[in-house]
C-alpha cells in the first residue's frame, strides 16, 4: 500500500485568523506580542516595506539579506486644504532573519506582495499581511495558500469603518492615465471590510481576550477544539496588555470531551510590552512612531510621518547565527526532500498511480486531472514523473503556459527520482535532466519532439486549438488544471474541453483531487478567502438558464456601487468571467469594481446574468504624447488599442481618438449559440457611439473560432501581432469597428497600411502565422472601408435610446437587429477585378509563368512573383467560405457568389499561403501538412495553382496573351 507522507493529515487543526484593525502602532504592538508568544518556526511578513522595528525586536537577531528592491513611499491622497507633502524616500530593503537556539528554530522573511510567488510549494505557520502598505488581492490568495494547518494569519489594516476613506498604495497599479491613485474607486476595500465586519459580528471578541492556546503551551488542546470557524476580531483602540501563557486544558474526569474552552484567549498579565519582551538599553521605551506611519493617508488628516532607518546586528553575531541557520536549513531541506518524494494524501497517491498507468497502459486514453489550489496536483505530477524516469527511463515532456507554473512539479520530480534511484540503479541524475524537459506549448507543436508521456499543467491557460493538436499528436497525454485558484479558474476548461475529448478520445479518464495537503478539509480560512476574493464564484446553474425566457433579455449597464453591494449578483457575474477566461484573478475583481476607466454591462433576465462584458474607455490622449507613443518612448497605462495602433501598426494619430475596448466578454454555456454575445457587443457599441467615441474594438489571442465570432459582430481584424503571447502561444489580433467619421478614416488608413505591408510581413515576422489568419487579413485588407455619414447615426442596432439613457435596463428587440456585416458587404459589391491594385495585377508575362508552372515543370522560385500575385488576387476577393474561420459568417455579396461553385479546399488554401506567400521551407511545409515528401508537396502545389487559375478564368474569361 502506498505510504503517505503525512499519516495524520486528517488531524490537521484549523487555521486561525486574527484581524488587527485600528491605530497602526497599537496593532504592531499586539502583533509583536502574538509573535513572541506563538514562537513560530517560520514567520512570513507580506508587505511593501521592511519588517517594522517593533516586530524586529521580538525576532531573534540573525543574518540579514535583501529580499527585494527598495520600495518607494506612496504619494498621499490630495485633500481640499493645503498640506505639506511627504518627501519621497526609498525605504530600507526588506530582509530575512533566521536563528537557531537550543529550544527553538526560527525563520523570518519579509516578502513584497508582487513576489509572493516564491511561497508556492513552501509552508509557514505564521503569516502576517500588512495592508497598511497596500492591498494586493492576488497576493492574499497566494500567500494564504502557504499557511499550514494550525497556523495563524494576522491581517493588519486601518479601522474597518474608515478603511475605504484611505488611499491604498496599491491603487497606483489600477490607476490609468491620466487618473491618479486618489481617483481610483474603493468599492473593493469597502466590500472586503464589510464582509470581515459581518464575520466579526457572528463572534466578536473584544480587546485581547480569547487567544490562549496560540502559544506552545496550549496549542495541542486548542487544535482539538477548532471544529468551527471563528474570526478572532481584535480592535487596537486601547493599549494591549502583555501576553502570558495560559494553562493547558485538561480532560474531564467523566471522559468524553474535555473542559477546554473552544475560544482561545489572551489574559492580561499586568506587565508592559517592554517588560514582557525586553528592550535594549539604547532603545527608547516611549517610541510610538512606526517606520511605516503615513503609508496610508487619511483624507481628513492628509499627514504622513517619516521613518527612522533600521540598524542591523553585529558582524560577529551575524556570523554565528548564519552558521546555525545553515545547519538548520540543511536538516530542513533533507526533511522536505523526503516529504516531496511521497504523496501527502490518499488523493495524491491515487493520482500518481493513474499517471503511471497512463504512461504504461493503453494509448489514446488521456487523463484529465483537476483540483482546487492546495490539493497537490503539481506535486502528484512531479512524483509520478520522477518514479517513471527512475524505473522505466521514459522520455517525458512537461508543458504549461509558463515555466514558473511547473517549478513545484520539477522539485517533486527530482526528489522522487533521487529516492527511487537508490533502489532502481539508474545511473545518475544527469539522466533525469536528459529524460525530463520543459517546452512551451507552441514550441512542442513546432518541433513535435518524441515523448513517451506529455504532461500539460495548468491546461486551462492554453488555447483549445493548441490542446487539440497536442491531443492528436501524442498517444499518452495528461492534462492537469486548477479549478478554483488565485491564478485563474479551470471551470471553463472542464466544460469546453470535455466535448472535444468525447469526440476525439472517448476512452479518456477524469480524476479530481479534493483533499488539501496543508490544512484540514473544510478549513474555515479557505472558505473565508474564497468569499472575499470570489475564488469559488459560480454563474447561474444550467437549469436556471435553460428555463429562462430569452425574449425578455435586458441590456444592463451596471452601477458599480450597487453591484459591489449585491453579493449574489456579483458572484454570478464574476463567476461567468471565471468560466470564460482562465486567467481571471482576484485583482481582476478589484479592477472590475474600482477601475476608473471601466464599466460593466450584461444581458440579464429574471435576475440571471446570461452574458457580461467589461469595457474600457481609452484614447483621447494629449497631443504631447502622440509622438513619444509613436516612437515607443512612452506607454501611458491603460490605453492598449491606441498604443498598439500607433506603436505597432504605424498609425501615428491613433491616440487622438476615443475608443471603447471590450476587455472581457463571457456568455453562459447554457445560452451559447443563441446570438447573445453579438447582441451584447452591438448594444455596447451603440452606447459607445452615443457617448461620442470614435472606435469600438478588442484585442485577443487570435484563433479561427474567435475571429469568426468578431467578424460576425461586424469588427474587422486589422492588425496581427508579430510575437506570440508568452502564456497562450497565440498572436494578439486587433479588431475594429468605426463609430464616427474620424474612426472610419482611421480604419481606412489601417486597411491601406495592412494591404501595403502584409507581403513583407509574411516573409518575416508573420512567416509562421496560421494560414487561416493570413487569409482573413488579406481579405479584410482589400475590403472597401465602411463609411460613416456625419449627419446620420449609424449603429449596429438602436438598442440604446437617448430618451431612455437614465434607465440602465433596456429591452432588446430582436426584430430591430441589423447585421453589421451587411453594411460592409454592400461596400464590397463591386467587380472583383477592380479590387486588384497594381501589386496584384497579372499581366500576360505572368500568365505564361503560371501556365508553365501548373502544366509543366517550371520551378517555384522562377515563377514565384507571378504565383504570389495570383494567390493574393484570389484571396483578396474570395469570400473564404471554405475556411473554418467563416463558419458563422454572413453570405458573401451577390457579385462574388460565382466563386462558391469552385472554391479551393482548406488544405489547398493553406498550401498556397505556406508555400507562396509566407515562403516557408519545403521541409517545414511537409512536416506541417503531414506530406510524404518533396515530390508530393510539389505535385499538390501545381494542382492548387491550376485550380486557382481555373477559378480566375471563370471569373474573368478574357485573358490577354
Amino acid at each position: 500500500m502506498e505510504s503517505i507522507a503525512r499519516a495524520n493529515h486528517g488531524d490537521w487543526p484549523q487555521r486561525q485568523l486574527i484581524l488587527l484593525h485600528g491605530e497602526r502602532e497599537r496593532g504592531l504592538q499586539t502583533a509583536a506580542e502574538l509573535i513572541a508568544k506563538r514562537q513560530p518556526e517560520r514567520l512570513v511578513w507580506v508587505s511593501n516595506a521592511p519588517i517594522p522595528d517593533r516586530i524586529s525586536e521580538v525576532i531573534p537577531a540573525g543574518i540579514c539579506r535583501p529580499a527585494s528592491r527598495p520600495v518607494s513611499r506612496p504619494v498621499s491622497r490630495p485633500v481640499s486644504r493645503p498640506v505639506s507633502k511627504p518627501t519621497s524616500k526609498p525605504l530600507p530593503q526588506p530582509f530575512s532573519r533566521a536563528s537557531k537556539s537550543a529550544t527553538h528554530s526560527f525563520i523570518a522573511e519579509a516578502i513584497p506582495p508582487a513576489k509572493v510567488q516564491r511561497l508556492l510549494g513552501g509552508e509557514c505557520d505564521l503569516l502576517v499581511m500588512d495592508f497598511w502598505t497596500g492591498l494586493d488581492a492576488d497576493a492574499i490568495g497566494a500567500a494564504v495558500g502557504s499557511l499550514r494547518g494550525g497556523g495563524l494569519l494576522l491581517l493588519l489594516s486601518p479601522e474597518l469603518a474608515d478603511w475605504p476613506s484611505w488611499v491604498d498604495p496599491e491603487a497606483a497599479r489600477i490607476a490609468v492615465h491620466p487618473f491618479s491613485a486618489a481617483e481610483v474607486g474603493t468599492r473593493f476595500i469597502a466590500r472586503l471590510a464589510r464582509l470581515l465586519q459581518a464575520y466579526a459580528a457572528v463572534e466578536r471578541l473584544e480587546g485581547l481576550e480569547g487567544l490562549d492556546g496560540l502559544g506552545p503551551g496550549g496549542s495541542a488542546d486548542a487544535r482539538q477544539a477548532k471544529d468551527r470557524f471563528r474570526l478572532q476580531h481584535l480592535t487596537t483602540d486601547q493599549p494591549s496588555a502583555a501576553l502570558t501563557p495560559a494553562p493547558s486544558a485538561t480532560r474531564s474526569a467523566a471522559g468524553g470531551e474535555g473542559a477546554h474552552d473552544p475560544v482561545s484567549r489572551l489574559e492580561p498579565s499586568g506587565q508592559s510590552i517592554g517588560q514582557s519582551i525586553g528592550q535594549s538599553a539604547g532603545q527608547s521605551a516611549g517610541r510610538s512612531e512606526s517606520r511605516l506611519g503615513g503609508l496610508f493617508t487619511d483624507r481628513s488628516a492628509g499627514q504622513s510621518k517619516t521613518a527612522p532607518s533600521a540598524t542591523g546586528p553585529s558582524a560577529a553575531r551575524r556570523s554565528a547565527d548564519a552558521e546555525a541557520f545553515d545547519a538548520d536549513a540543511r536538516a530542513e531541506q533533507a526533511r522536505l526532500a523526503q516529504d516531496r518524494a511521497q504523496p501527502a494524501t490518499a488523493d495524491q497517491a491515487e493520482a500518481i498511480a493513474a499517471i503511471c498507468t497512463l504512461a504504461t497502459g493503453r494509448a489514446r486514453q488521456p487523463l484529465v486531472l483537476t483540483a482546487d489550489r492546495g490539493r497537490g496536483k503539481s506535486a502528484a505530477l512531479g512524483i509520478a514523473t520522477g518514479r517513471l524516469i527512475a524505473k522505466r527511463r521514459l522520455q517525458i515532456i512537461v508543458s504549461a503556459p509558463r515555466r514558473s507554473a511547473v517549478d513545484t512539479l520539477f522539485e517533486h520530480a527530482h526528489a522522487a527520482f533521487k529516492q527511487t534511484n537508490t533502489t532502481q540503479g539508474v545511473e545518475s541524475a544527469a539522466e533525469l535532466e536528459h529524460l525530463l524537459s520543459f517546452q512551451a506549448p507552441d514550441a512542442v507543436l513546432a518541433t513535435t519532439p518524441t515523448a513517451d508521456l506529455l504532461l500539460i499543467d495548468e491546461a486551462a491557460g492554453i488555447p483549445a486549438p493548441l490542446l487539440e493538436q497536442l491531443l492528436m499528436h501524442y498517444r499518452r497525454i495528461c492534462f492537469a488544471t486548477t479549478v478554483h485558484g488565485y491564478e485563474g479558474s479551470g471551470r471553463g476548461f472542464e466544460i469546453r474541453f470535455r466535448a472535444l475529448l468525447d469526440q476525439r478520445t472517448p476512452g479518456w479518464q477524469a480524476l479530481r483531487l479534493r483533499t488539501p495537503i496543508r490544512w484540514s478539509q473544510g478549513d474555515s480560512v479557505e472558505q473565508l478567502m474564497n468569499q472575499l476574493l470570489l475564488l469559488d464564484a459560480e454563474p447561474a446553474s444550467d437549469t436556471q438558464v435553460a428555463d429562462a425566457d430569452l425574449t425578455a433579455v435586458q441590456f444592463v449597464l451596471h452601477d458599480r456601487d450597487a453591484l459591489a453591494a449585491n453579493e449574489p449578483l456579483l458572484r454570478q457575474l464574476f463567476g461567468l468571467l471565471l468560466l470564460g477566461h482562465y486567467q481571471t484573478r482576484p485583482n481582476d475583481l478589484r479592477h472590475l469594481l474600482d477601475g476608473p476607466n471601466l464599466s460593466v454591462a450584461s444581458l440579464c433576465v429574471d435576475g440571471l446574468v446570461l452574458a457580461t462584458a467589461l469595457i474600457a474607455r481609452e484614447g483621447w490622449l494629449e497631443p504631447a504624447l502622440i509622438q513619444p507613443i509613436f516612437e515607443g518612448r512612452r506607454r501611458p497605462r491603460g490605453h492598449l488599442l491606441p498604443q498598439t495602433l500607433s506603436a505597432h501598426a504605424g498609425l501615428r494619430e491613433a491616440p487622438r481618438l476615443g475608443y471603447a475596448r471590450i476587455v472581457r466578454i463571457a456568455v453562459h454555456p447554457a445560452a451559447r449559440r443563441r446570438g447573445l454575445g453579438r447582441r451584447l457587443i452591438e448594444a455596447v457599441a451603440a452606447r459607445a457611439h452615443q457617448d461620442g467615441l470614435d472606435v469600438f474594438g478588442a484585442s485577443f489571442g487570435a484563433s479561427a473560432e474567435l475571429l469568426s465570432f468578431w467578424r460576425h459582430c461586424g469588427l474587422a481584424p486589422l492588425h496581427l501581432g508579430t510575437r506570440h503571447n508568452a502564456a497562450s502561444g497565440a498572436r494578439a489580433v486587433v479588431v475594429l469597428k468605426p463609430l464616427s467619421p474620424a474612426g472610419a478614416g482611421l480604419i481606412e488608413h489601417a486597411r491601406h497600411r495592412l494591404d501595403r505591408d502584409l507581403p513583407i510581413l509574411l516573409t518575416g515576422p508573420l512567416q509562421d502565422a496560421e494560414p487561416a489568419l493570413i487569409a482573413t487579413l488579406i481579405q479584410e485588407a482589400a475590403c472597401r472601408p465602411q463609411r460613416i455619414d456625419p449627419a446620420q447615426e449609424i449603429t449596429p442596432r438602436q438598442a440604446a435610446n437617448p430618451a431612455r439613457e437614465a434607465d440602465p435596463c433596456q429591452d432588446i428587440d430582436p426584430d430591430q437587429e441589423i447585421d453589421a456585416r451587411q453594411v460592409i458587404d454592400r461596400d464590397r459589391e463591386i467587380d472583383a477585378r477592380q479590387m486588384i491594385n497594381h501589386d496584384r495585377e497579372i499581366d500576360p508575362a505572368d500568365w505564361q509563368q503560371i501556365d508553365a508552372f501548373a502544366d509543366a515543370h517550371r520551378g517555384v522560385e522562377a515563377a514565384l512573383p507571378a504565383l504570389a500575385r495570383l494567390v493574393r488576387a484570389h484571396l483578396a476577393v474570395a469570400p473564404n467560405a471554405h475556411s473554418e474561420a467563416n463558419v458563422h459568417q454572413a453570405s458573401p455579396p451577390p457579385t462574388m457568389k460565382h466563386l462558391e461553385q469552385g472554391q479551393l479546399s482548406t488544405s489547398q488554401r493553406d498550401l498556397l499561403i505556406l508555400s507562396i506567400l509566407q515562403r516557408r521551407s519545403p521541409q517545414t511545409i511537409i512536416a506541417t501538412l503531414g506530406l510524404s515528401g518533396r515530390a508530393e508537396w510539389l505535385l499538390l502545389l501545381r494542382e492548387a495553382i491550376a485550380a486557382l487559375r481555373s477559378l480566375t478564368l471563370t471569373q474573368s474569361p478574357k485573358r490577354v496573351m
